[in-house]
Formats: structure tokens, C-alpha cells, sequence
């Protein structure tokens, strides 16, 4: 804060002390709720600092702040009656976003506790055993393992190993190992690494810490699958997409059980993220299984660090809230939303010119398959293009092509896949009959093209644009809309601001608090 805005605000607190408002008085008021001026600068400290920003960019920001806080009680009056803030998604979706938000902070806070506990006798056994690499065999369970890094195996394990010859018996804890084998890196590469002893320190507590992570992980992991039950002919049914009865339970487990409409809203959750296949059955069972792993690390993150996982349930909270929000939103605005041709058609109609498009080539252009290189080479030479062409396969991956055919629609370089655009468009545009290739992409595929016609720079056409069309009558529609039911809601709700109060407040709300 300025010298100059300090004093002022100072003079400002003079006043209140004197008759002036205080910390109960209303500032903005519906039939149902009251923020007092204290409320609403309590609502101004907790704000982040883009979240202030976006106010103090406005031309008048305290009455675009106070009324924000108006529509956010008007807003969550509408949630709780709609049902949506306590709906089955909004529900899962919390929990979710919570669950995966602390598998991820585990990740980062595991292994950085662990890190802290490692000393100098952990340092010089990774440094005298960092070159050695051994396989071993549990005797009761007949189990092998390896390749296995010696000194990141657990301590007591790795110093059992250490001491032993390939084909020995040793016995650790209540296990009994057979030393199979063991690796020892080259000497002269070691002592080479080793002189850079600060290295090798971070080196060794990095490695350390991470590989007992992932045992603890992968253990909490395992007890939790342990006791986990599917109903398969639950999964075969959803996969087939059939309807389960709402009351079936998909997962049971001691940390997370799930109904069919909850499983399908966490793969709605996931979806927003990754790929997801639930028509797949074996897809829907890796689900299933990580999310009783991710739940699994979520708990361990719970119980080691309480405090930064209700912090972190507190956003899941947040992330909740925004989501029931979208979905009030577009029942009450975008569902009833519809971009008709005629408006699409005035929209063209009120350009003062249609955009110039950029010049284009219509292709002919085909990847060789596997194998087939040499016999596309011999069709060229040949001059054979019914052969060339019955060899080449379309590029399926390329939006310019229907489906099966060699022949793309009109591109601009840009839409040329691979970054192979410039090759392209760098050819002769009246030849029409050499085929150029075969060239290989980044991504192995070889390619073969030849140019059909070019379409020079044109007025584009409303079908050229319709889709752009679209978009912009579609977003004046959701501003209007959203206005529109805003302004009925807070008529409504009877939304009134304290304009004369407003005009004796301090202009920084972040003395408000105070008041």
C-alpha cells in the first residue's frame, strides 16, 4: 500500500471510530441473507491473490466485488434448492478429486520424509555396493527377483546379500534367500563416479528414499487389494451396456465401496483427465482395482500428514462447488441454448467481408504398410499407379481424408500432419502427376503424395466457415443467456447493495475486517 493510500485509510478508521459504520452493519442484503462489512472483508482477505486482481481490474471494483458476493449467496440458494449440491456426481466427484490430489502429494511427500531420516552409514553402503546388481530366490515361496539394485533392497536384506556367494543360503528375519547371482559393475567406471562424493550422496538419498517409497506404496497397495471383492457379472454387464439394479455393489473393500451409478460417475470424473474405456471389461477391472490403489494412498497421506490432507479436502470442496455450479448453468442456460441455420446465416450476412482463405491443395496421399516398400518402389519406376494406389493405404489419421480414401478434402499446409506441410506445399502446384516419397514421418509411418489441384486464396464461403459462425452466435448466446437468468435471479432475490455505506467505507476492503 502506498504512503498516500495509508494515510488516508488511517483517516478513514478515525472516522468509523467516530459514529461511522462498523463490522455489523449490512452491505449487501437478499430476502434470505445478509454480508455484513465485516463479513464481506473477512470474504476480501481469504480471496487469492488473481482472484483479487480480477476486481482491482475493473473500473469500479468494491461494487463489483460486494456484488459477486451477492450472486455467490444467490448462487448457492439456487444449489440447495436444485438438489445438485448433494447429488450423487457432485458427491463422487468430490471425493475423487480429493483421493487423487493426495495420491499425488503422497508421490511427492513420501519420499521427501524418507529422505530426511538417511544418514552417513546409509551413504557409505550405497557407495561400497552402488555397482552391484544381484538376483535372489525366497526358499518358502520359491519366488525369484531380480535384476535388483543391492543397496536400495531393504537394509537388513541388502546387508544379508552383501555378505553371501552366488548359490548361498542366507536368512533374513524370518525369511530364507538363495544369493542366485550378482553383477558387479566395472571398477574403473565406478571410482570414476564415486570421486564425486557430493553427487554420489544425493545420488544415494534419492534412490534410497524412492525405493522405500514404492515399498511402503506397493504394500499399502497390496493389503488394500487383498480385502477388496468384484461382482464380475456386474462389470460383463456395464461393459455390455446394460443397467444394473441401483442397489448391486460393483466394489466392496474396507476403504471404498461403489454402486453402478457410482462407478460410472467416477469414470465421468476420470474422463476428464484420461482416456477411458468402460465398454472394455478388462478396462473396467484395472479401473476398479486402481481406484482402491489410489484410495489405499490417499489414506496412508491421511494418516501421515492430516493436516495438508484437510487442506486438500477443503479444495475438493471448492472443485465440488464449481462443478454443481457448471451443471446449474447448463441446465438453467445452455440446455434451452439452440444455434438455428438463420442465425448462422444473419451471422455470415453481417460480415463486412468474409475472411480471405489461405490457399489450398486438395492430396493424394497414402501410407506404405509394413513390408510393402520395395513393391511400391517397382510400381513407381513402373509408372503403374492403379498398383501404387491398390499398395497404399489411406492415412487414417488425417481429418482432411474420408474415411477410406486416398483423396483429401481441400488443406492448408497446417492441417498436413507431422509437420510435413512445408514439403508439401513446397511442390510444383501444376504437377499433378509425380508422386513424391516415399518419406519417412517422425513417427515411423512412410508416406507417399502427389498434388490433385490448388485452390488459391478465395472469400470464403459460408459453408468454408459455418463452424466459426457457430461458435460466435453460440457464445453471444451463453453471454446473454447467463445474463439473463443472472438478472432474474437476483430480481428474485431481491439484491440490494448499501451504496450510501459503501461511499464511507475505506476503499481497500482489507480493512473492512477491522471495522
Amino acid at each position: 500500500m502506498s504512503k498516500s493510500l495509508g494515510i488516508l485509510a488511517a483517516a478513514l478508521l478515525v472516522q468509523a471510530s467516530c459514529g461511522s459504520p462498523v463490522g455489523n452493519d449490512w452491505l449487501v442484503r437478499t430476502n434470505t441473507d445478509t454480508i455484513t462489512v465485516r463479513e464481506a472483508g473477512e470474504s476480501w482477505a481469504a480471496l487469492e491473490p488473481e482472484g483479487r486482481a480480477v476486481f482491482l481490474g475493473a473500473g469500479d471494483p468494491v461494487p463489483s466485488f460486494l456484488q459477486a458476493l451477492g450472486r455467490r449467496s444467490i448462487l448457492k440458494r439456487e444449489l440447495d434448492a436444485s438438489g445438485i449440491a448433494v447429488s450423487l456426481k457432485v458427491r463422487v466427484f468430490e471425493r475423487a478429486r480429493a483421493r487423487s490430489s493426495m495420491f499425488l502429494a503422497l508421490s511427492d511427500s513420501l519420499p521427501a520424509t524418507l529422505a530426511r531420516g538417511y544418514g552417513d552409514e546409509d551413504i557409505l553402503f550405497f557407495r561400497e555396493h552402488m555397482g552391484s546388481t544381484v538376483w535372489f530366490t525366497d526358499v518358502s515361496t520359491g519366488v525369484s527377483s531380480g535384476p535388483v539394485h543391492l543397496p536400495e533392497l531393504p537394509a537388513n536384506l541388502a546387508a544379508a546379500l552383501s555378505e553371501a556367494v552366488p548359490g548361498e543360503r542366507v536368512s533374513c528375519g524370518a525369511e530364507t534367500l538363495i544369493l542366485d547371482s550378482i553383477l558387479v559393475a566395472d571398477s574403473t567406471l565406478l571410482a570414476e563416479t564415486l570421486a564425486d562424493s557430493v553427487r554420489v550422496g544425493r545420488l544415494a538419498v534419492s534412490r534410497l528414499s524412492s525405493a522405500e517409497a514404492s515399498r511402503i506404496m506397493r504394500e499399502t497397495e497390496r493389503r488394500a487389494m487383498a480385502d477388496m471383492t468384484v461382482d464380475t457379472s456386474l462389470v460383463l454387464l456395464m461393459a455390455g451396456g446394460g443397467t444394473p439394479a441401483p442397489e448391486g455393489t460393483v466394489l466392496r473393500s474396507p476403504l471404498l465401496t461403489l454402486g453402478p451409478e457410482e462407478l460410472e460417475w467416477e469414470i465421468a470424473f476420470s474422463s476428464l483427465s484420461t482416456p477411458v474405456s468402460p465398454s472394455s471389461p478388462t478396462w473396467l477391472l484395472y479401473f476398479i482395482g486402481n481406484l482402491v490403489r489410489l484410495e489405499a494412498g490417499a489414506a496412508l497421506f491421511r494418516e501421515r500428514w492430516p493436516e495438508e490432507a484437510e487442506d486438500i479436502m477443503a479444495e475438493a470442496v471448492e472443485y465440488a462447488e464449481s462443478a454443481a455450479l457448471d451443471e446449474l448453468y447448463e441446465r438453467n442456460v445452455l440446455s434451452s441454448l439452440i444455434v438455428s441455420d438463420s442465425m448462422v446465416e444473419a451471422e455470415f450476412d453481417s460480415l463486412d467481408e468474409p475472411p480471405l482463405l489461405p490457399r489450398r491443395r486438395v492430396l493424394e496421399m497414402g501410407q506404405v504398410p509394413p513390408g510393402m516398400i520395395e513393391d511400391v518402389r517397382s510400381a513407381l519406376a513402373a509408372e503403374d499407379y492403379g498398383e501404387l494406389r491398390r499398395l497404399l493405404r489411406p492415412y487414417s489419421t488425417f481429418e482432411g481424408f474420408d474415411t477410406g480414401s486416398l483423396v483429401s478434402m481441400p488443406v492448408t499446409a497446417e492441417m498436413v500432419p507431422d509437420a510435413m506441410g512445408n514439403i508439401v506445399f513446397s511442390a510444383d502446384p501444376m504437377d499433378t502427376v509425380t508422386w513424391y516419397g516415399p518419406m519417412e514421418t517422425r513417427l515411423g509411418t512412410v508416406m507417399l503424395y502427389r498434388t490433385v489441384r490448388e485452390l488459391p486464396g478465395e472469400r470464403a464461403a459460408l459453408e468454408d466457415i459455418r463452424e466459426l459462425l457457430e461458435a460466435r452466435v453460440r457464445s453471444r448466446l451463453e453471454a446473454d443467456g447467463l445474463q439473463a437468468w443472472i438478472d432474474a435471479l437476483e430480481r428474485e432475490a431481491g439484491l440490494e447493495m448499501n451504496l450510501e455505506l459503501i461511499r464511507r467505507l475505506p476503499g481497500d476492503p482489507g480493512l473492512w475486517s477491522d471495522l
